[in-house]
Parts: C-alpha cells; structure tokens; sequence
C-alpha cells in the first residue's frame, strides 16, 4: 500500500469509506461532495483497488486534512475493499461511497438526524444521473427504481429490502459502528454484496427510509451491473 494521509486526530462524527477503481472522470467530484458535506466533523477514506487509469492521481490531487488515501498494488474486489476500509474508520457512524457517486450536501447530517441512536441501517431516496452528471430518469435502473418506491410505499419496513433492493447501492448505506458490530463483514458477492449485508443489517430492525434523493447514483456503460456475466448475476440472484 502507499498511504497519503495525516497524523491521528479525534475520533469524528462520521467516517465515509470510498472504494475506488478506474473512476479517473468521476472520483475528484465524488470526494468533493463528501468534503464539502454540512457535517464536517467527518473523516474520508479512500482506498484505491489498483486502478490501471489515473483514479489514484486524481485521488492525491485533492488535499484535505480529513483526507486519508490508500492504494493496493492488486486488485482485491469491492467487498474485501470495503470491509478495509471499515475496519480502519472511527467515526461513531459509518457511511460509503463508491468513486462513481455523489452526494447530496446535507446527506449525512440528515441521515445521523435520521437515525439518531438507533443501530440501525438508513437509506434515502436516489437520484440518477448519466456520466455527464445530467439527471437520468428515463434510465432503465431509474425506472426499476421508480416501480420498487412505488410497491414498497405502502407495505410495512420489515418487508422493504425483501421486495427488492430499495436501497440500490452501498453509496445509500449509512450506519453506526454498533450495527457493523453486530451484522459482520460484507460477504464475497460481486453484485449482490450490497443486498445481501442490507439484508442482514435488517434481520432484527427495520431500516429507516428517508424518503427524499440525498445520493447521486451514476449510470454508465462501465457499471458493475452492467457486465454480462450472466450466470454469476443468475447465481447472486437466486443465492440472495
């Protein structure tokens, strides 16, 4: 690893953790809406996954003393990359952002509000934009998005991650360190890593549902989701 970070400081408010992998066009924007966030006692871990694009020049061409930056020198995947950088936070709660997304400003002072001391995990509502950063309703992912609110709206919390995966993305999980305690580590699923520890997090407590878009998901052609292995998206499905 070739760490690019500052001497210890107190624990913070919230620790974000931002998995990066060959996102050089969107990886400067996603690290600013996290610094530049309403709740600033936070601190930012980024862990660069052996990009092969300029993701890691991007990423040290921000300086910031919340910043804290890692690169391996292999390629580990999402989940063992997550699990990294949770292990290494000390914020009281834990939120994610993959190097592709954006947030909202007020996101993580409305999703601790949210939450209050409750361990629980919390979600918002989406936004969907494209690789211009434009809004994307008309997307496909957004329109599936739309039809799972719509169906969910009016059944019960506890049957919310059931009906489908409502919150979309690990860049929609917000959390306090005694929920990852209690739930464990993300498990080694490519696609579905992000469901299937939802999921679990929501096995004793309903999640809460903030139901306004304080996450910028982006679509593009090089989304994981996107990939056309099609018996492992068969395989996750039918596992979850």
């Amino acid at each position: 690893m070739q760490p690019l970070g500052i001497e210890a400081m107190p624990a913070p408010k919230i620790s974000v953790i931002v998995p990066a992998f060959n996102h050089e066009a969107y990886v400067v924007d996603a690290l600013n809406s996290v610094l530049g966030q309403s709740l600033g006692d936070l601190e930012l871990i980024v862990i660069d996954d052996a990009s092969r694009d300029g993701t890691w020049d991007a990423i040290q061409s921000i300086r910031d003393p919340r910043l804290r930056a890692l690169r391996h020198e292999h390629n580990r995947g999402a989940h063992a990359t997550l699990n990294e950088g949770l292990g290494l936070a000390s914020g009281d709660f834990l939120a994610i952002l993959n190097s592709d997304d954006a947030f909202h400003p007020e996101r993580l002072a409305r999703m601790v509000a949210a939450l209050d001391s409750d361990a629980r995990l919390a979600f918002s509502g989406v936004d969907f934009i494209d690789s211009d950063s434009q809004p994307a309703p008309g997307h496909e992912r957004a329109l599936d998005y739309a039809s799972a609110c719509a169906r969910c709206a009016g059944q019960p919390p506890a049957s919310w991650l059931l009906t489908s995966n409502l919150a979309i993305t690990t860049s929609n999980f917000v959390f306090p360190r005694a929920l990852l305690r209690q739930v464990g580590d993300f498990s080694d699923l490519r696609y579905t890593h992000d469901w299937e520890w939802a999921l679990r997090a929501s096995a004793d407590e309903a999640p809460v549902w903030l139901r306004e878009p304080l996450v910028r998901y982006r679509v593009h052609p090089s989304n994981t989701l996107a990939e056309d292995d099609v018996w492992r998206h068969v395989h996750e499905n039918a596992y979850i």
